[in-house]
């Protein structure tokens, strides 16, 4: 039974909850801020364990009926009314993006398959599928070429993981599309994707493979990336009047490159010239006009034997790309 003071605790703590210490008609002490600022604290730990429930309950679900654990279409939805609203409440947008991001992950991290052992069972190893070889235990298709991001996302994943690049063979394929179809095929173990940027957004190329294709997400993570601009040092950079690369990039780069270099023409390629590797390597075999830089990463410079003209063109100093393994259903 309630005692009458245990009533007016109960009422006071209801009405602690529903007001704050700024609404008083007296300026509140840094100690009363404070304890407001720790009952707020309190009640998103416990908002935050609810959904921790029901994502559990999401995962359960989704196993049972061989769901993948993401949901692109869902997620650009449901993000999409949060920052609205984060602009209703007068919230930094990006702020509320980098917490959702990592809310996400981790939602994922509960609804898929996080371990390693787990995930390469799940792509049927040692089961004879036709990508696995005699050297490699995992063939890792990517979206990208030698010195892409793609590529170094993968070393990432390699590392994070505690994977010998002894067992991991990685097949360049540079574009989405023929990374999922070599899945499906079973010319691949594993694909790998970029699928979202946090100025850039969702990866068209990827969004549109995935649709109806007979494979599911295992994994996902995301690295920090850099853009440079590069060219072959016999080219003058005075007579550059066109940048070259994936669509990405300039989505990425977009201020800058509107602040420092509005003049230039920014154009990306189709197939395989999509990829920023290839159209770097095309660069340095002089198969592109003498007239165009790419952008990408400053590993390409190294290994085509290019110039970096200039480094760190990305509009968001924290420029987090997610990217998605994928194996055959």
């Amino acid at each position: 039974m309630m005692t009458a003071n245990s009533k007016t605790e109960s009422c006071q703590l209801e009405n602690h909850t529903e007001s704050t210490v700024l609404d008083s008609s007296h300026s509140p002490t840094l100690e009363e801020l404070r304890i407001e600022i720790d009952t707020i604290d309190t009640q998103l730990l416990e908002l935050l364990a609810k959904r921790q429930k029901v994502v559990h309950a999401v995962g359960d679900y989704k196993r049972a009926r061989n769901l993948p654990p993401l949901d692109p279409k869902r997620w650009q939805s449901m993000l999409k009314v949060i920052l609205s609203k984060a602009d209703k409440q007068g919230l930094c947008r990006e702020f509320v993006q980098k917490i959702y991001d990592q809310i996400h992950e981790y939602s994922l991290e509960l609804e898929g398959q996080k371990d390693v052992k787990k995930a390469l069972s799940s792509a049927n190893l040692g089961s004879g599928n036709s990508a696995e070889t005699s050297r490699h235990v995992l063939t890792l298709g990517i979206q990208g070429g030698k010195g892409s991001f793609n590529e170094e996302a993968a070393m990432h994943y390699c590392r994070e993981q505690r994977l010998s690049p002894e067992i991991v063979h990685i097949e360049y394929l540079y574009t989405s599309p023929q990374v999922v179809q070599a899945v499906a095929e079973g010319r691949v173990m594993r694909g790998q994707c970029a699928i979202y940027n946090s100025a850039g957004g969702w990866v068209n190329e990827t969004l549109e493979a995935l649709k109806s294709a007979p494979v599911k997400v295992i994994e996902e993570f995301e690295i920090r990336i850099a853009h440079s601009i590069m060219m072959r040092p016999d080219q003058n950079f005075s007579q550059i009047d066109t940048l070259m690369c994936h669509p990405q990039v300039f989505a990425q780069c977009a201020r800058t490159l509107a602040q420092k270099y509005p003049n230039l023409k920014q154009v990306s390629g189709t197939g395989d010239l999509i990829d920023n590797a290839r159209i770097a390597e095309a660069l340095a075999n002089r198969e592109i006009p003498d007239n165009v830089a790419v952008m990408g990463s400053k590993a390409l410079a190294v290994i085509y034997g290019l110039t970096v003209y200039e480094d760190n063109l990305q509009d968001m100093h924290d420029n987090l790309t997610r990217f998605l393994h994928v194996v055959r259903f």
